[in-house]
Order: structure tokens, then sequence, then C-alpha cells
């Protein structure tokens, strides 16, 4: 009996280790796949996937609500309450429980915001192939092949590491260079 034992466990482990591996390739569908895709900021970071769509009136997802006006945006966002406006290439208000004064500049196809968000000094770049710096609590280190969908790399938040991914909505470049930083700062900074 203990033949017929050890002869089925392995049968049963390979069985039981497919059926994980299939539930597991769920979790994050290709989701870039999806017809609407294009439409969203996309994060898929320490297992979950965070996804707000970008319209004329705003930014709506999960866990952002922002509402374009005539002068910024005003909503909730993963910091917390926003209050900005857009005064040139320059962003000022709130965000979370702290002051965001922002400074915009785009040259050589990168877009460089410097400054507080949310209370929390920062910089980052974006350009076609990398997105690198600190917006809030977060410190993201990220690259994109040429012709790739997602910038891909590493995330830190507050003290936390971990893989990630980033794909921006396919309006994101038609916008105006400090509505884009403005609209970069509220999904990424926590």
């Amino acid at each position: 009996m203990t033949r017929t034992l050890a002869r089925m466990f392995p049968a049963a482990a390979a069985a039981l280790l497919a059926t994980l591996v299939a539930g597991c390739a769920g979790l994050f569908p290709n989701i870039e796949k999806d017809p609407d895709f294009g439409q969203y900021f996309t994060m898929r970071a320490s297992g979950t996937a965070e996804q707000a769509k970008l319209t004329a009136e705003g930014l709506s997802g999960s866990e952002t609500e922002v509402a374009k006006k005539a002068d910024g945006y005003r909503g909730r966002a993963p910091i917390g309450i926003v209050d900005l406006r857009i005064e040139d290439n320059h962003i000022v208000g709130s965000a979370g429980r702290g002051p965001t004064d922002l400074y915009v500049e785009e040259a050589n196809n990168s877009l460089k915001i410097r400054g507080s968000y949310g209370g929390k000094l920062g910089e980052i770049e974006l350009t076609p192939e990398k997105l690198v710096g600190v917006v809030g609590t977060c410190q993201y280190d990220l690259a994109r092949p040429k012709g790739a969908v997602w910038y891909t790399g590493r995330r830190s938040c507050d003290v936390a590491m971990s893989g990630a991914e980033l794909a921006l909505p396919t309006a994101f470049e038609a916008r105006p260079v400090a509505e884009r930083a403005l609209l970069l700062a509220v999904f990424l900074g926590r």
C-alpha cells in the first residue's frame, strides 16, 4: 500500500500544481488586449492592478475620481483629496494633507516635473524610453523598450519595493504639457 501511495502522490502533486498555475495565470490577464485598454493609466505592482480612465471630463478609477475644471482638477486620488490648478507650466494647490507646487518643462521628448506634491519634494522625468524619479512617497525606475506598451522596472512607495509596470493612455500625449504633468502626478503619487 505504501508503494501505491508513493506512486500516486507525484501524479496528484502534478495535477495540483497544474491547477494552481492555471488559476494564477488569470491574476494578470493580458489587459492590454482589452479593446478600451488605451483609455487607461494602468499600474501593475505588488500583485495588484490599478487603472484610471482618462476622459475629457477627468480621470476615473477605483482609487481616483478627479474632475477637470476650467483651471485644473479637483477630486480624490490615492494620496487623498486633490485641488490642483494649472498656471502656465506651474501646478499649485493641495494633494492629500500637503501643498503642491510643481514646475513643468518639456524639451527633447522629455517631460520633467519638479517641486512638491502633497508636501513631499520630488522630481520625475518621463520620456518614451523611461520614467524615473520621485512623486509623493513613491520612487519609480521604469524603462520601456522601443515599441513596447509597458514601462517596466521597480516602484518603491514608503519603504516597500516591488516590481512594477506602467501603461499610459494613448490620448495622454495629446494633452497640454502641464495637464500631462498633473495627471501623471495624480495617478502615480501616494
